[in-house]
């Protein structure tokens, strides 16, 4: 399974009706009725950095935490994780009221948060529409060289390949909303999102 990140020139290039889709549609561990159809997509902006739309159709969806770090997986949450040098991934998650968990890591317990460091984290614009809701991360290739100091940036150009998932998950343990849904199946007995193997399907930025 691969994913085609657009490449463009600037920013007011972007389209995303144009923007090829990576579908999140692998239900795992809970099967509920009415599991939200769910989708993101990425562009790069040459020499910027990645911008990623992610989409949920969920009509108002659970947002009770506003401040970072605060357990938003309570909440319905749109989450993104990359592996870009092999050894270490983000995980980039929000809620619809923009709270985030940020985080890079080795693993599930050696991680950083990163929304406290000098950039203060990656920036997670939410919007809430009648039948869906959308977040936009930016992550500007400035600012995830200061955590990928192994990488640089003539790297990130057409043909440059890294690993990846996204999610659609509502961790509200034994209740009606709880759901945990995949661009990339897990095969785990239990719901685990933070490990490696929440990194299994290749992209690539190409123009």
């Amino acid at each position: 399974m691969t994913y085609k990140v657009k490449s463009v020139n600037s920013i007011e290039e972007i389209n995303w009706d144009n923007v090829d889709k990576a579908i999140i549609d692998k239900i795992m561990w809970v099967h509920t009725p009415n599991n939200p159809k769910a989708y993101a997509q990425m562009v790069f902006i040459k020499d910027k950095g990645f911008m990623c739309l992610m989409t949920a159709f969920e009509k108002n969806p659970r947002a009770i935490w506003t401040n970072d770090n605060d357990p938003i997986c309570d909440d319905s949450t749109l989450e993104a994780y990359f592996m870009f040098d092999k050894e270490r991934y983000l995980n980039l998650e929000t809620n619809s009221k923009g709270a985030r968990k940020q985080a890079i890591r080795y693993n599930r317990e050696n991680k950083t948060y990163i929304y406290n460091n000098e950039f203060k984290g990656f920036r997670c614009t939410p919007h809430v529409y009648e039948d869906h809701w959308t977040v936009l991360i930016e992550i500007p290739l400035d600012n995830l060289l200061k955590l990928y100091t192994n990488l640089s940036k003539d790297m990130f150009k057409p043909g440059f390949t890294f690993t990846g998932n996204f999610y659609k998950v509502h961790e509200l343990r034994g209740t009606p909303l709880e759901h945990y849904i995949a661009w990339k199946e897990i095969i785990n007995p239990f719901p685990e999102l933070t490990n490696t193997s929440a990194t299994g399907a290749k992209l690539i930025s190409i123009s």
